[in-house]
């Protein structure tokens, strides 16, 4: 018995199940998980995962080695497996397993598994702060693939750019990756990766809804997928809606949005889960300085360069936060929320306008919410949200 079946096995034992009761809770049927420990047949990647979330749980590094032994002992369905595992690790950020997945295909002799190293290494970079300005342009320099044989990787393809668009905040540009895969995805046939691919949109999907300022909308489809039985295996992804829920809150209710913001920065933090805690710990902090709360709490230290400034501004440091956005300008790096930032430092309410104009040519409705509650208060030297709404 390898160590993946004795992992199972000795939960099985230790909690005093049968394979039928462990099969209930991860929703898989006792012959299926039966004959695969009995060495009768092999299961996807995909039921391992449901099964390790109950059997391990809250403990990334250990369910990778699991992955990892699993995908090593498949004979078959290899190449459906590894698509499968390259969405789980990345959704959940399983890094060894991706390293693992990049090199393996990276060294195949099959064609089609070469090819999809070429994406793979395009996320695993996200994760370790590429520029994501070169990775589109990579992405969109890439050969043409041929959708009806390999819609997998388009869809890969397009989704990684949308992301990119989504960081960028050009929100405007996103619709026509979207219908592409719309139709791609009619071609991949494999139930599972068909099932995992639509709920990643549905995330994707559901964070647009919340930059397009539909609110109502955003949060009715946030609680959908909360109750989507893919969630079982993709824990990482819990804390992200989390996060995207607080979000939705960082204009109107302070309460609301730390609480869920806080809940996703311990979730990301136990994990662990680096680039989402920096995420949400920028979210943060973003929330504390625009509403002027609790700003004793912030480390200086750990803050990224948009936040520093905006923190500067907020501690009367507007020369150091000008010097800042300076080198920014030189670099041809400035964003709308910069831009706002710099009106706010120079106590310019044209500079302002500019920002409102830049976030609207992008089609971010939602973040635009900020210099347009400086505009209309006609005074950008000072600024703090303080009324509520009612949840």
């Amino acid at each position: 018995m390898n160590f993946v079946k004795k992992k199972i096995d000795d939960y099985i034992s230790k909690k005093n199940l049968s394979y039928g009761d462990l099969g209930i809770q991860v929703d898989v049927t006792q012959p299926t998980i039966s004959k695969w420990i009995n060495g009768e047949s092999e299961i996807s990647i995909t039921t391992l995962c449901k099964i390790i979330q109950k059997v391990i749980p809250h403990n990334r590094h250990e369910q990778e080695k699991l992955v990892l032994e699993h995908l090593i002992s498949l004979k078959k369905r290899r190449s459906i497996n590894i698509k499968l595992a390259f969405i789980i690790a990345y959704l959940n950020r399983y890094v060894s397993v991706l390293e693992n997945l990049i090199e393996l295909c990276s060294n195949s002799k099959e064609t089609c598994l070469r090819n999809y190293s070429k994406i793979f290494k395009l996320y695993n970079e996200r994760l370790n702060d590429s520029d994501v300005r070169k990775q589109f342009l990579e992405l969109e320099g890439m050969n043409p693939v041929n959708a009806k044989n390999q819609a997998d990787i388009a869809i890969l393809q397009d989704i990684l750019k949308i992301l990119i668009l989504l960081d960028l905040s050009e929100v405007s540009l996103i619709a026509t990756y979207r219908s592409r895969i719309e139709e791609n995805l009619r071609f991949v046939k494999n139930p599972d990766l068909n099932e995992l691919i639509s709920f990643w949109l549905a995330e994707i999907d559901c964070y647009q809804l919340l930059r397009e300022d539909k609110l109502v909308e955003f949060r009715m489809q946030n609680s959908l997928i909360q109750k989507n039985s893919v969630l079982k295996y993709l824990p990482a992804v819990k804390g992200l809606l989390d996060l995207r829920y607080g979000e939705s809150y960082i204009f109107s209710n302070f309460n609301e949005s730390c609480k869920y913001t806080t809940k996703a920065l311990k979730m990301f933090e136990d994990w662990p889960d680096t680039l989402r805690y920096e995420l949400a710990l920028s979210n943060l902090n973003f929330l504390k300085l625009i509403w002027d709360k609790e700003i004793d709490t912030i480390n200086p230290d750990k803050l990224k360069v948009e936040d520093k400034i905006l923190y500067l501004i907020k501690i009367g440091e507007k020369k150091q936060a000008i010097s800042l956005l300076d080198q920014i300008h030189l670099q041809g790096t400035m964003t709308p929320l910069l831009t706002c930032y710099e009106g706010i430092a120079k106590n310019n309410l044209n500079i302002i306008k500019q920002s409102i104009l830049m976030f609207l040519e992008k089609k971010d409705k939602f973040f635009v919410k900020l210099p347009e509650m400086i505009y209309n208060k006609g005074d950008c030297s000072e600024f703090s949200l303080v009324k509520e709404e009612s949840v």
